[in-house]
């Protein structure tokens, strides 16, 4: 994977990325390892099922780590270092849904060299699942 290096220079009220991923049982799996959270709702199809669900519902955490990969690798890159993330999730994503993870430059804080960034996770073109925002600091170095 390329990472983009943009400074706080290089950046602008409006700048987009994305992200775009479908979520696979085998890396939710793994996330369930790593992170401990073994909720019967990520890991038990059949329960989910019970509970309304077409499928597992991938954990929050993870969707706050694509969000991690998004900032860390494309907006800004390898010049930023997250000091908040906020997120609310408005709908369930489940495993074997087409996600798009976007980000778009909300503001900028030339004096403390922070940028606020709006964050959206959404299926089905429009269907927004998560939404929030984040605070990036942003070297003007390289």
């Amino acid at each position: 994977m390329i990472n983009n290096k943009l400074v706080l220079s290089e950046l602008f009220v409006g700048k987009k990325e994305e992200l775009f991923q479908k979520i696979d049982a085998a890396e939710i799996d793994e996330f369930a390892k790593l992170s401990g959270d073994y909720s019967r709702i990520h890991i038990d199809r059949q329960y989910a099922v019970q509970k309304g669900f077409r499928d597992r519902v991938v954990h929050g955490a993870y969707i706050a780590s694509k969000f991690s990969q998004l900032i860390g690798t494309k907006l800004p890159g390898d010049t930023g270092i997250l000091l908040t993330l906020n997120l609310n999730f408005h709908k369930a994503i489940i495993v074997g849904d087409y996600v798009r993870f976007s980000s778009m430059i909300k503001s900028i804080h030339h004096s403390v060299e922070t940028v606020e960034i709006e964050l959206t996770a959404s299926i089905e073109e429009k269907l927004i699942c998560c939404s929030g925002k984040s605070l990036v600091m942003v070297s003007d170095k390289k």
